[in-house]
C-alpha cells in the first residue's frame, strides 16, 4: 500500500493567484471506490510527506484525489466517471484539512 503526501496551495478566487504564505494543511484523507483504491485512509504527518510504494500501487490515484478535492477536476483530464473503481458504483473522495 502506498504511503502520503502533505501541503497543497490554494488560490484567491477572485484573481486565481496564489496567495504569499497560503497554504491548506492536509490532515486525512479517506477514499472509497476512487480509481484503483476500495477503501483507503491515510493520515498525513506535519511537513512534507512522499508517496512511495511499487509500480501499479495507486500513488499517482492518491495525487490525482488530493487534486480533485481542490478542483474538481482530474490533472489527468479525465472525465468523473473514468475516477470511479471497476467494482465500484460510486467514488467518495473526502479530505480532513
Amino acid at each position: 500500500m502506498p504511503k502520503a503526501c502533505n501541503v497543497a496551495q490554494v488560490t484567491d478566487p477572485d484573481s486565481g493567484n496564489v496567495p504569499a504564505n497560503a497554504a491548506v494543511i492536509l490532515e486525512r484523507l479517506w477514499l472509497t471506490g476512487f480509481r484503483s483504491h476500495g477503501e483507503l485512509q491515510m493520515d498525513f504527518s506535519p511537513g512534507v510527506t512522499a508517496i512511495i510504494g511499487p509500480n501499479g500501487s495507486g500513488k499517482t490515484n492518491i495525487v490525482e484525489a488530493i487534486g480533485w478535492l481542490a478542483t474538481t477536476r482530474s490533472f489527468r483530464g479525465a472525465p468523473n466517471d473514468a475516477l470511479i473503481n471497476k467494482h465500484a458504483e460510486s467514488a467518495i473522495a473526502r479530505a480532513e484539512l
